[in-house]
């Protein structure tokens, strides 16, 4: 019978697993550090795990994108940041389930998380500051302007703004995320091929993650999707941390 849904929570180390049957560990980084945590990884099958290093926990999604054909919904979350509908705790109870999946996706087309603020910075400034260099991003350009022009004002517009969807992480039905994928997933590979990395600082190697955050914005905002933003809760932050810095 096929699943409803499917949580899968990208993890490179062992952690405590939801004791919920939708969510399920995907292992990523295998090949890089020869832990074998026996759970499901992106090193098998239809992959791209050598490429874990630049593209982040986007070589789980594009496992799950290409091998996983019976679930009708699919979402992405982290070893230690879920959707919740009580963003001041970081109980498992809190965490999204099955019934509520289904009650927001009656409504939407997608969940994401909730918009983070920038505040005195631009989307583009952000990458710039904290992830990146300003030539990836001009290179994207090029090649959305290339494979997917009437997606460039979209991408000016997300970069301009100073709140976006960040983290990678979204619930939606499979059908929808296959029709992400091989958009996000065309765009990045000639953007791989047209960059040199040689140079790059480990965290700025993580190019690919990184880019497909503002993309995920460009996306949602370009198609006109109808989407729920839902708080993510970080479970290894203290919630005297959180309680500092709620403003």
């Amino acid at each position: 019978m096929e699943n409803k849904c499917k949580i899968y929570i990208v993890t490179h180390k062992k952690f405590q697993v939801p004791n919920n049957s939708i969510y399920e560990p995907i292992q990523v980084g295998k090949k890089r550090t020869n832990i074998d945590l026996k759970i499901t990884s992106d090193d098998t099958r239809d992959n791209i795990a050598d490429k874990n290093a630049n593209y982040c926990e986007l070589t789980a999604l594009y496992w799950i994108w290409k091998n996983i054909k019976k679930v009708k919904v699919i979402g992405i979350c982290h070893y230690r940041r879920y959707f919740t509908k009580l963003k001041w705790s970081n109980k498992e109870k809190f965490f999204l389930k099955q019934k509520d999946i289904n009650r927001l996706l009656d409504k939407y087309e997608i969940i994401v998380p909730k918009k983070t603020n920038l505040k005195k910075y631009s989307v583009k400034d952000w990458y710039v500051k904290c992830d990146g260099r300003e030539k990836d991003l001009v290179t994207t350009k090029k090649v959305i302007e290339e494979l997917f022009p009437d997606y460039a004002k979209s991408y000016e517009t997300v970069l301009q703004q100073s709140e976006a969807f960040y983290c990678n992480m979204f619930i939606m039905k499979k059908e929808l995320m296959d029709k992400y994928c091989e958009w996000l997933f065309k765009i990045l590979s000639l953007v791989e091929e047209k960059t040199d990395l040689s140079d790059y600082s480990p965290t700025e190697a993580r190019i690919y993650g990184y880019l497909s955050e503002i993309l995920l914005n460009v996306w949602v905002l370009k198609n006109k999707l109808n989407y729920c933003e839902i708080p993510v809760v970080n479970i290894e932050t203290s919630l005297k941390w959180k309680l500092q810095h709620r403003n």
